[in-house]
């Protein structure tokens, strides 16, 4: 009977520790790709809210009513500035593991009284044991009309 319980015990074992492992997995996974996702987010949007005012802008009119502003230009030359300060920004917070941005778009949606400037990034990170994840993180920021001085 004593043999019989030795291989019981050490496969309850075994499947315990395989069972903890898996949760750890998943857990390490899924905190590491909402930290990321945060970090990418938030990158984004204060690269947005502080190029965005910087960049050249195109005369635009109102759908609504027939006020005229100025709406920045969304193109290569300001997707690759988004993208360079987006790396630098990462690059200064320690807590972010190593990311690679392979792709960053921007465009923009027409509002109102304010337009909706949206970025999204594709991002590859370790996750655990050199296993990559990659996901597509989007972030928007509202940006004012700027209107013309009388």
């Amino acid at each position: 009977m004593t043999g019989f319980r030795r291989p019981v015990f050490l496969l309850i074992g075994l499947l315990t520790a395989i069972s903890i492992a898996l949760i750890a997995w998943v857990s390490v996974t899924q905190s590491t790709t909402e930290l990321v996702q945060t970090k990418i987010e938030q990158a984004l949007s204060i690269n947005m809210e502080n190029l965005a005012p910087e960049w050249p802008r195109i005369e635009t009119h109102n759908a609504l009513s027939t006020k005229v502003y100025y709406a920045p230009i969304v193109n290569p030359v300001q997707t690759f500035e988004l993208h360079r300060h987006v790396l630098e920004y990462l690059n200064q917070d320690t807590s972010v593991p190593p990311v690679k941005i392979t792709q960053i778009s921007m465009r923009y949606e027409y509002g109102a009284t304010e337009d909706t400037l949206i970025s999204q990034a594709s991002v590859e990170f370790p996750v655990i044991l050199g296993i990559e994840k990659e996901m597509l993180v989007q972030s928007a920021v509202k940006t004012p009309h700027y209107e013309t001085s009388k």
